[in-house]
C-alpha cells in the first residue's frame, strides 16, 4: 500500500480574535463555539443552572467543585450562565433551517439583526436564543477573568470588553498550527473589540509519557460527527444509518461495557476510558473503527475462549487527519498509559518443516509431524527457497520474491507415521525447498488494515499501564516505511492551558513519520509481552522495543521490509525467544552508516533484517529466519553516539543492577568491557536465506587486555544466494565463535565465511573458537 497523501501541507492557524458578520468558517471548528448550560440537578433544583446559579450569579456559585477527581467545576457545566463562553460565532448553528446561520442574521438592518438574535431556537436538543449561538454578530461576548464572574448578559457597549492584549493576541509564524482552521485577523472598526482568553478548548495536544498526542472532545468534532456515551454497562446504541467514520463511542471511566456484537458501522474512535472487553459470546465479533485509544486508567481486553469455535476480527479503516493529528499518532490502536491486553488462542503448531519438496503445480504438502492443530480454511506461508541468487555485493537484480501462501482444504495423516499431508485450495506458483519451514498464521483474533482504509493501522502503547499481545494476526500494520525518516514537527504556540496541555503549531511538513510501526511498545513503563503472535507485512518494522523490556516470544513475522524485531534503543534487556522471521526482499538494501550521521541515530534497520538489535542487553535466543533479506537475518549494530547516556528504564524484570545506568556506566562497572553474554547473549540461532551477511556485527567494544569478547553460540548460517558473507565484523576487534556453522547451499559460490572490515587498523581475532565452514569459497577476508 501506498505511503497516504499528507495533502497540501496547508493547516488551520490560530483562534479567532474578531470576525467580520460574513467570515466562513471550517468544518473543523465546530464546538468552540458551541456554549449551552447542561441540565442537571444540583440541592434539589431542577436545570440548577437556572434556578440554582443564576438566582444568585456569584463567583462562589460558578466556582463550586462538582467532581474533585474530574476537576469539574460548575461553571463547566453552566458556561453560558457563569460566562465561560468562547467569543466567536457557532459555525454549526441554523435556525430552523441550514441557511439560517449566523451570516444569516448579520444580514439586513441592524434592527433586523437585533430581532433575530432575541429569538429563541431549538438546536441540538437545546432550547437558547441566538444570540447564544450567534454571539459577535448579536454583540453577547462578555469577558472572562480570574479575580470575578463576570454578567451573563450582554454587554452594554464595545468598550466593556478589553481589547486583546499582545501576550493574548500575538500572531505567530505562517506554520500550520494543530487546531481548527480559523484565521487570526483584525476586525472592522464598528465591530465591537474581543476579549481573547487562553480558553481550554484551545488546546491541541496533551503530554504523555514522552511525547504530544492529540486531545479529543465532543465540541470540536468535525460537522455531521457524533458521539455516543455508553451508560448502566451497556454499548451504546446507535439511531439512524450513519455516514461511515462519523461516530466516536465514548466508554467513560465509571463503565464496564462488554462488546460481542457485529453491528456493520464503520465507527471513527472508540475512546476507552473505563472498561471494554470486546469478546465473542454466541457468534463471531466483529468490529471496524478507525482509531481505538485506551485512556490513562482505561482498560481494553480483547479475548477468546479456547473452549469456543468463535473469533474476533478488528478491521482498522480510515483516514489521517493531518489538521488534528499531525504527527499520524492515529488509525490504529493506541493506549496511553492504558491497559492494553490481546488474547487470543494458544496454537499448537506455529511452524513445521517439509518432508518434501513442494513444487509448483501440486496443492499437496507433506510436512513433518502429526496432529499439528491446524484447522480448515486456515493459512501456511510456505517461504521463498530458490537458490543461486547474486546478491552482487549491496544489490539484488531481478529478483521476484517467491513467498506463498496456502489456504487448507484438507489434512490427513499420512501412511508414512510422523507425517502430515495438506492439501491446498490452490496450486503452488513456485517450488519450495525439503526442509523449509511452513508457518500457520491463523489466529483467533485478527486485526488488520482493510483493503479500503485510506491509512494503514499501527498499535502503540506508552507509560504505565499494561500491554500485553498474544497469539494474535496482526496483518497490513505500519505506517513508517524504508525511506529516509522525514518526520511531521511541531512546537507549543505560547498559550498557557495549565500543566501538560499546549496548543501546537506544525513547524515541518514531513512525508514519513517515525515510530509508526505495527507493533510498538514506545517507552512503555511495564513489562510488555509479545507472544505467540503472527505478522503479516509491514512497510518498515514489525515488532519494536523502544527503551521498553517486552519478552518477545514465539512470533512468526512475515515481510516486515525494515527488519522482523528492531529493539531500538540499547536500553532494551526483554527477551526475543522462538521467533520465525520470513524476509520477502524488502528494505533499503543499504547499511546502517549509509543514514547513522544524517538522520542522528533515529534512522536506522532499514535495510531488510530479521532481527536487529541497538544494543547488547537482551537475549537473543533460539530464532530462526528463511526466505529473503535485503542484508541480513541478524544484525547488531552497537555504535555509542546517541544512545551513550541513555538510562535503563526501571521496569519491572529488569536486572536491579541495570536500572538507571547508561552504557558508559555499565561498561565502567564491567571493567571498561560490555559483551552480549554480560546480560543476554546470542545463542542457537539458525538462518536458511538469501542475504548480503548472515550475521552482521558492528561497533562492538573490547578493551585491550580482553581476550574472549563477545560470544556468538551455537550459530547455523545457510546460504542460498550464489555470493554474500556469512558473518562480517565492522570495527570490532575480537569475539567467540562457539560451534557456529556457516555453510553455502550452491556449489561454485562465492561466499566468505567471516569478512572483517575495518577495525581501526587491526585485525579481527576469534579465540577459543569452534566454527565450521561448508562449501565455501574463502573462508576468510578483509582484516581477519
Amino acid at each position: 500500500m501506498k505511503a497516504p497523501s499528507r495533502g497540501n501541507g496547508k493547516m488551520g492557524r490560530t483562534l479567532v480574535c474578531a470576525v467580520s458578520a460574513a467570515l466562513s468558517f471550517g468544518p473543523a471548528a465546530v464546538g468552540a463555539a458551541v456554549c449551552i448550560d447542561k441540565k442537571f440537578t444540583y440541592n434539589d433544583k431542577n436545570n440548577a443552572c437556572k434556578n440554582y446559579v443564576a438566582k444568585n450569579l456569584t463567583q462562589k456559585r460558578c466556582k463550586q467543585v462538582l467532581n474533585v477527581q474530574k476537576n469539574l467545576l460548575m461553571q463547566d457545566k453552566c458556561r453560558h450562565t457563569c460566562g465561560m463562553c468562547d467569543c466567536i460565532d457557532d459555525p454549526t448553528f441554523f435556525f430552523k433551517e441550514e441557511t439560517n446561520n449566523c451570516a444569516w442574521v448579520a444580514k439586513g438592518s441592524a434592527a433586523k439583526t437585533a430581532k433575530k438574535c432575541k429569538k429563541t431556537a431549538r438546536f441540538k436538543g437545546f432550547k437558547n436564543k441566538v444570540k447564544d449561538h450567534c454571539r459577535i454578530i448579536c454583540n453577547t461576548c462578555v469577558p472572562q477573568t480570574d479575580s470575578s464572574v463576570p454578567s451573563a448578559g450582554p454587554s452594554s457597549s464595545a468598550t466593556d470588553v478589553p481589547s486583546p492584549s499582545l501576550s493574548t493576541a500575538r500572531s505567530f509564524a505562517p506554520s500550520a498550527v494543530a487546531t481548527w482552521p480559523v484565521e487570526l485577523m483584525s476586525a472592522p472598526s464598528s465591530a465591537p473589540s474581543v476579549y481573547v482568553t487562553n480558553d481550554p478548548l484551545l488546546a491541541t495536544h496533551r503530554h504523555v509519557a514522552h511525547h504530544w498526542y492529540p486531545i479529543f472532545r465532543r465540541e470540536t468534532e468535525p460537522v455531521g460527527h457524533r458521539w455516543v456515551t455508553a451508560e448502566n454497562n451497556v454499548w451504546p446504541i446507535v439511531v439512524g444509518s450513519p455516514k461511515n467514520q462519523t461516530v466516536t463511542v465514548l466508554i467513560p471511566d465509571d463503565q464496564t461495557v462488554v462488546y460481542s456484537g457485529a453491528d456493520g458501522i464503520k465507527y471513527d474512535k472508540i475512546i476507552v476510558k473505563g472498561s471494554l472487553t470486546i469478546q465473542p459470546v454466541h457468534a463471531n465479533v466483529v468490529l471496524t473503527a478507525t482509531t481505538i485509544i485506551v485512556e490513562r486508567g482505561g482498560v481494553l481486553d480483547i479475548k477468546t475462549d479456547k473452549e469456543s469455535p468463535h473469533t474476533v476480527a478488528i478491521e482498522i479503516e480510515g483516514a489521517l487527519d493531518a489538521t488534528n493529528d499531525p504527527q499520524e499518532t492515529m488509525v490504529g490502536i493506541v493506549a496511553w498509559e492504558g491497559k492494553l491486553s490481546i488474547t487470543g488462542n494458544a496454537v499448537a503448531t506455529k511452524m513445521a518443516g517439509l518432508a518434501d519438496v513442494a513444487s509448483a503445480g501440486t496443492n499437496v504438502l507433506k510436512v513433518d509431524g502429526a496432529n499439528l492443530g491446524f484447522i480448515l480454511g486456515g493459512e501456511l506461508v510456505l517461504p521463498d527457497t530458490q537458490t543461486g541468487l547474486d546478491i552482487a555485493h549491496w544489490s539484488f537484480n531481478g529478483y521476484v520474491d517467491q513467498t506463498e501462501i496456502c489456504t487448507i482444504k484438507n489434512i490427513e495423516s499420512s501412511q508414512f507415521g510422523g507425517e502430515t499431508l495438506i492439501t491446498c485450495e490452490q496450486a503452488l506458483v513456485y517450488d519450495h525447498s525439503v526442509g523449509s519451514k511452513i508457518a500457520y498464521v491463523t489466529r483467533s483474533i485478527k486485526i488488520f488494515t482493510s483493503p479500503s482504509s485510506v491509512s494503514r493501522g499501527h498499535i502503540l502503547h506508552t507509560g504505565v499501564g499494561k500491554y500485553e499481545v498474544r497469539n494474535t494476526r496482526i496483518e497490513n500494520f505500519g505506517r513508517t516505511t524504508t525511506d529516509v525518516i522525514d518526520s511531521t514537527t511541531i512546537r507549543p504556540t505560547g498559550l498557557k492551558f495549565g500543566p501538560m496541555r499546549k496548543q501546537m503549531e506544525v513547524t515541518h511538513n514531513g512525508t514519513n513519520q517515525i515510530a509508526r510501526y505495527a507493533l510498538h511498545a514506545h517507552h512503555s513503563k511495564v513489562e510488555a509481552y509479545f507472544t505467540g503472535n503472527a505478522l503479516l507485512y509491514s512497510p518498515r518494522d514489525g515488532m519494536v522495543a523502544h527503551n521498553s523490556r517486552v519478552h518477545m516470544i514465539d512470533n512468526i513475522i512475515v515481510g516486515a521490509d525494515g527488519t522482523g524485531i528492531f529493539l531500538e534503543d540499547s536500553t532494551e534487556t526483554g527477551p526475543v525467544v522462538n521467533n520465525y522471521i520470513i524476509g520477502t526482499g524488502g528494505g533499503s538494501r543499504s547499511g546502517d552508516d549509509s543514514r547513522f550521521g544524517t538522520e542522528l541515530g533515529r534512522d536506522m534497520a532499514h535495510g531488510g533484517f530479521g532481527i536487529w538489535a541497538r544494543g547488547l542487553l537482551a537475549l537473543i535466543e533460539n530464532n530462526h529466519c528463511e526466505g529473503h533479506f535485503g542484508l541480513s537475518p541478524y544484525a547488531f549494530f552497537v555504535h555509542p553516539k546517541f544512545v551513550e547516556d541513555k538510562p535503563v528504564p526501571d521496569i519491572p524484570g529488569t536486572p536491579t543492577i541495570l536500572v538507571g545506568k547508561t552504557r558508559h556506566e555499565i561498561r565502567r562497572a564491567n571493567g571498561n568491557n560490555i559483551h552480549l553474554q554480560s546480560y543476554g547473549g546470542f545463542v542457537n540461532n539458525t538462518a536458511v536465506a538469501t542475504f548480503v551477511t548472515g550475521i552482521a556485527l558492528s561497533y562492538f567494544p573490547a578493551n585491550a587486555n580482553d581476550e574472549v569478547g563477545s560470544i556468538i553460540e551455537g550459530a547455523h548460517i545457510r546460504a542460498l544466494g550464489s555470493s554474500g558473507q556469512g558473518i562480517s565484523t565492522t570495527h570490532s576487534r575480537i569475539f567467540t565463535l562457539k560451534d557456529v556453522t556457516i555453510e553455502g547451499m550452491v556449489e561454485g559460490n562465492t561466499i566468505t565465511g567471516i569478512w572483517c572490515g575495518s577495525c581501526n587498523n587491526c585485525n579481527l581475532v576469534t579465540p577459543n573458537t569452534t566454527l565450521i565452514f561448508e562449501n565455501l569459497k574463502v573462508d576468510r577476508g578483509g582484516n581477519c
